[in-house]
């Protein structure tokens, strides 16, 4: 599997927002797709995670092999990358057995650096995700939303969601300092915006939300790139983030029993 340097500048991004929920993980390789699934320590939150072959340079995985290793050590190695290089993601033979090497190449001026990736034995099966049958879908662009999220944050722990057919009502607030902010997702502030008659209301923690949101940055689109937002009575929050060339990031927030 070989990246650009753009590439796997987001590579390195999404990981690092990845790792924030678990730092170790399991990569599986298919023929025609690169997945990551895994789940905070809490079980608050799952994260999925498909690149498709053609968000690679190049992409090459004759059968389905796994991964497993720390997320945080990837994410620093991938940070060693100079202008002009590329990452190259190889399986290797190791003294040890079967093994990953991670090498950066290329560029003028620059030297050839090549890691090998720790393994850990992790066990764990791909879990089966829910249908995005919700109640209320819309789309809008991700930095906005990511902005929208981190300033409610300020205001409070837990994220108050308030849905309808007129538009998506987000409000926190700190009782112990009686401050408070709540901000209405219009018809006009969407690209898209479909919801069922009834209206509900469904509470979630900010900083999870807060923290998945930040898988904006590894979008190729940029400033463009836009989240889809799935949200059921009663059900997890679920964010798609689009990272441009049929590539995803799916963030599935499990909601708080109450407002406390």
């Amino acid at each position: 599997m070989t990246l650009s340097q753009n590439s796997t500048n987001m590579l390195r991004k999404l990981l690092e927002v990845v790792a924030g929920f678990s730092e170790l993980a399991t990569i599986r390789f298919g023929p025609t797709a690169m997945r990551l699934q895994t789940m905070d320590i809490s079980h608050v939150c799952l994260v999925d995670i498909c690149l498709p072959d053609s968000w690679f340079e190049t992409y090459k995985c004759v059968s389905h092999v796994e991964m497993s290793t720390s997320l945080r050590m990837l994410v620093k190695m991938l940070g060693c990358i100079e202008s002009g290089q590329r990452a190259w993601l190889r399986e290797v033979d190791t003294k040890l057995g079967h093994g990953w090497e991670l090498e950066l190449s290329g560029g003028e001026g620059t030297f050839t650096k090549t890691f090998g990736i720790p393994q850990y034995d992790l066990e764990g099966e791909l879990l089966e995700l829910p249908d995005n049958d919700a109640h209320v879908d819309f789309v809008m662009n991700a930095a906005r939303w990511a902005k929208t999220i981190d300033e409610l944050a300020i205001f409070g722990p837990v994220l108050n969601v308030t849905c309808g057919d007129d538009g998506t009502t987000l409000h926190t607030e700190e009782t112990t300092q009686n401050t408070k902010m709540t901000c209405l997702i219009g018809m006009d502030d969407v690209a898209s915006y479909d919801a069922s008659d009834d209206t509900f209301t469904v509470y979630f923690p900010i900083a999870m939300i807060q923290q998945a949101s930040a898988a904006r940055h590894a979008a190729c689109l940029g400033p463009v790139a836009a989240v889809t937002v799935h949200v059921t009575e009663e059900r997890p929050i679920d964010m798609v983030f689009d990272l441009g060339n049929g590539a995803e990031s799916r963030f599935i927030v499990a909601p708080r029993t109450d407002a406390d």
